[in-house]
């Protein structure tokens, strides 16, 4: 028997799926203490009837499809259906009560309104706001989704965009990263190899679709691989996160990822009585965030119980605009370098005693994968060496195909073949060290410090705060000419000892960097605004206390 040609579209996939092992497991789906089976024929049979609906609606090949839907099976089909019916789709979050509506709508109509997204499919609650607040978007929802009739086969160019992803917008306005059938096939084919992924693998997932971690890693690598999926939803993870693992103990679950925060959230929410066997398991994949070695030192002590060692802990550096993965750890634990913070914040990684006073670990995302280079740029362009920090620059064969509707951040991003992260960090022996964003990056004494190491080392010593709910700002001082340091910081504390707290902020921010804030502001629960990844959204809590406060 021939072998079968590697996929380099998804609408192949999705059909050979379906035609090689109809029965065999896409996804077993969990919402609501319920548990469903989606097979790779109820896939594609979920997938035509959205096809069918927008082949019967008349809408036209080509046009951008958003989908904003909740936790359900629906997510996959409609998602699929646009493809296979020649629209090109987009996963958006839907209204939720954790998010401010003001803010919510507003970004979204930025990106109605900045591209060409003329078709949504939505749960029948939010179809009549979302049309009243978007007149020209044609809305429909999953009833009129009826019909399952076999779509006609199309030839499908590679090249073509298959779809967009949108950022969360931490630091501004979403970004539509557009992507396609060619680079999420290769994407997938090297990141597989990376992982050494094997068939008796399963993924579980409590990441949301709209999220480049979840639609890549827990969405398209199961049904480019055949890999079954565990789908949880992230609202029912947030409130109880240790489904995740009950879900990993019941199926068996192999790989997981997980942004940095959520390795937290699981230690600190996990019942002292709770058992699971999770010495099967391949990875906890730390990854969309600035990854911690104590984080996940961390997380190996307090489930060391449950079976889980440092040796099941990784370490991914990904983005969409390369579709997912760049670097990834799996077959040992990442590396670590103890360095000289001085030096760090004047752009040289020196090494420094471990364990004495002024030295910065710092931990490596790994090698790159196949398919993809790094190098690190200086502010001027020049490639620098070893050991010298500065921006990280991407070049791979399975790039995105542009931002959409934003020439100017093409030109800005993509200069000479290579991508421009915006992430600062090193290399060393091969290995890539990431330190932080230039987003993030703010000059104080006329020392570079980044900001989420000033959030983390007062949530690590401050009690009264709320756990990642912080937030360090750089606000330009007309008196100093510079950026000077205020703290954002949630507390449920009474009013009373919120001196002893600002003043606990002001001693740990001292002495770990050895200046002090210009302002600690303690805010009342729900007040910092988080992206719809769970990200403190750097820009909009920035804009939000200037008009609460001033520059004061």
């Amino acid at each position: 028997m021939q072998p079968r040609a590697p996929l380099r579209d998804i609408v192949a996939a999705l059909r050979r799926r379906a035609e090689d092992a109809p029965e065999a497991v896409f996804c077993h789906f969990r919402a609501r203490g319920a548990e469903t089976t989606l097979t790779n024929a109820d896939l594609l049979e979920g997938s035509n009837r959205y096809a069918a609906m927008f082949a019967s609606g008349e809408v036209a090949e080509g046009r951008q499809v958003a989908i904003v839907l909740k936790h359900s099976p629906e997510l996959y089909y409609a998602f699929l259906g646009a493809i296979l019916h020649g629209c090109i789709p987009s996963f958006m979050p839907h209204p939720s009560p954790r998010q401010d509506p003001q803010l919510y709508w507003r970004n979204h109509r930025d990106v109605f309104e900045q591209t060409a997204i003329g078709i949504a499919v939505t749960y029948p609650e939010n179809a009549a706001e979302l049309g009243a607040r978007f007149p020209r978007l044609r809305v429909f929802t999953p009833s009129d989704a009826r019909a399952a009739a076999q779509p006609p086969a199309r030839a499908i160019d590679p090249s073509t965009t298959a779809f967009i992803q949108y950022s969360s917008g931490t630091t501004g306005l979403k970004k539509g990263v557009a992507l396609s059938h060619a680079a999420v096939c290769e994407q997938i084919e090297r990141y597989s190899a990376a992982l050494e992924l094997k068939a008796d693998d399963v993924i579980v997932s409590w990441l949301p679709l709209y999220h480049d971690m979840g639609l890549i890693a827990c969405f398209m690598l199961p049904l480019l691989t055949g890999v079954p999926l565990v789908s949880l939803d992230a609202f029912e993870w947030v409130v109880q996160p240790s489904l995740m693992l009950s879900a990993m103990a019941e199926r068996r679950g192999t790989l997981a990822w997980l942004p940095n925060f959520a390795l937290h959230h699981l230690v600190r929410t996990l019942p002292e009585d709770f058992d699971a066997d999770l010495s099967h398991v391949r990875a906890f994949i730390d990854c969309s965030e600035p990854c911690y070695a104590h984080s996940l030192r961390l997380f190996a002590a307090a489930l060391a119980r449950l079976g889980v060692t440092e040796r099941q802990l990784a370490v991914c550096y990904a983005m969409a605009e390369a579709v997912f993965a760049v670097t990834q750890t799996v077959t040992r634990p990442p590396r670590t370098l103890n360095l000289d913070a001085a030096e760090l914040g004047l752009g040289r990684a020196a090494e420094w005693p471990p364990g004495a006073e002024g030295g910065r670990e710092v931990l490596s995302v790994g090698r790159p994968i196949s398919g993809a280079k790094i190098r690190i740029e200086g502010p001027d362009g020049e490639i620098l060496a070893d050991r010298q920090v500065g921006e990280v620059c991407i070049q791979a064969s399975y790039m995105f195909s542009g931002y959409v509707a934003r020439p100017d951040l093409n030109a800005a991003r993509i200069r000479d073949g290579w991508y421009h992260s915006g992430d600062v960090g090193f290399a060393h022996d091969g290995e890539l060290f990431l330190l932080g964003r230039n987003d993030d990056l703010l000059i104080l004494n006329g020392r570079n410090v980044f900001a989420h190491d000033i959030e983390i080392a007062v949530n690590e010593t401050v009690a009264d705060i709320k756990p990642g709910r912080c937030i360090a700002l750089g606000i330009e001082s007309g008196e100093t000419g510079s950026q000077e340091l205020v703290l954002l910081a949630e507390s449920d504390a009474d009013a009373a000892s919120h001196p002893q707290i600002v003043r606990a902020a002001r001693a740990a921010i001292f002495e770990h960097f050895g200046f002090l804030p210009r302002a600690v502001k303690l805010v009342p629960a729900g007040w910092l605004v988080k992206t719809t990844s769970g990200k403190i959204a750097r820009s909009s809590n920035q804009a939000k206390y200037l008009e609460a406060y001033g520059r004061s």
